[in-house]
């Protein structure tokens, strides 16, 4: 990726991602499910028996199941459901969003948004990234930032026009 403008703006970045994409289909009983697993990086640092067994434990886990009783209950999220949740509900953080009025979070920034333990964080280089950038497409830096931390919005996340409209700084998120 290379970003260059006549202003002398001169930024680039190679990445490269690999990895395996395993699926299991499991039967028992008449009962068939299935299960994928990703896992991205080095293809000779991914154990591709502990991935396959995952995906097959995981596929096996969803045998059997039942609709529960309607009711209250208190919930445990698996990391990977729980990731695919935020995922459906990032748009939220978008301070374009905001700012079109698509998002509840608009005039919530500094205001509790979230139960006491929930912390949100934007790392774009964390070490399981298969895609680190340090800079955004319009070649602002990029930086780890708590966007909810202990339940509070700390930020909404900002690209060059939505933080000058805001009159805040861009979070690198364009």
């Amino acid at each position: 990726i290379a970003i260059c403008n006549s202003r002398g703006l001169d930024l680039c970045c190679r990445n490269s991602t690999s990895g395996y994409i395993l699926g299991a289909v499991v039967e028992k009983d008449g009962e068939k499910t299935t299960d994928y697993q990703i896992s991205l990086g080095k293809l000779d640092a991914i154990d591709t028996d502990k991935l396959a067994a995952l995906a097959v434990d995981t596929a096996r886990g969803k045998l059997g199941g039942d609709v529960a009783p309607t009711g209250n209950y208190p919930v445990v999220f698996d990391p990977e459901a729980m990731s695919d949740l935020l995922s459906v509900f990032a748009s939220v953080f978008s301070s374009e969003a905001a700012q079109k009025g698509l998002s509840r979070f608009g005039s919530s920034e500094g205001k509790t948004v979230a139960a006491q333990i929930v912390t949100i964080v934007d790392d774009p280089m964390h070490p399981e990234n298969p895609d680190p950038m340090t800079f955004d497409a319009e070649g602002s830096p990029t930086c780890k930032k708590n966007v909810v931390e202990k339940c509070v919005l700390n930020t909404l996340l900002y690209n060059l026009k939505t933080a000058n409209v805001a009159g805040k700084t861009t979070t690198g998120n364009a």
